[in-house]
């Protein structure tokens, strides 16, 4: 058996897209925005750099993402990288994507980076272990 696990720490990019399965369980989609400095060796400068990541809860993670997450808040992520696949409609084209299911979501901070000041929330944990979840 292989073995994925994903530790990221960075700011949401939008307020979550809250929907469900044909079964119930909430769904909530966002993405994260990891921001990181290098030095370029050539010239060394200090360059900026922004990984924008898809994550995906599930279940009570999810709930509480909806209620709770903001444009701008800080969270710590742990959870499993993940990938979809599918015909493009209108190019017939396979097309794939990287997301990380939220295991497990630290609301960091308070608020959502721009003033505006939340209650805090509880630290998140999900049971992830249908893969065959519908989106």
């Amino acid at each position: 058996m292989d073995y994925c696990r994903i530790t990221m720490l960075g700011r949401l990019t939008q307020d979550p897209e809250m929907r469900a399965t044909p079964g119930g369980t909430a769904v909530a989609g966002f993405s994260v925005a990891i921001n990181r400095k290098y030095r370029k060796a050539e010239t060394e400068e200090i360059v900026e750099a922004v990984t924008f990541v898809a994550v995906r809860a599930f279940g009570k993670p999810a709930e509480h993402a909806g209620q709770y997450l903001h444009k701008g808040r800080q969270v710590l992520i742990d959870g499993e990288l993940r990938q979809d696949e599918w015909m493009d409609k209108e190019s017939g084209e396979k097309r794939q994507r990287l997301y990380v299911v939220a295991q497990r979501i630290i609301y960091l901070g308070k608020g959502n980076g721009n003033g505006d000041r939340k209650a805090a929330a509880p630290m998140g944990d999900a049971d992830v272990s249908d893969p065959d979840i519908p989106f």
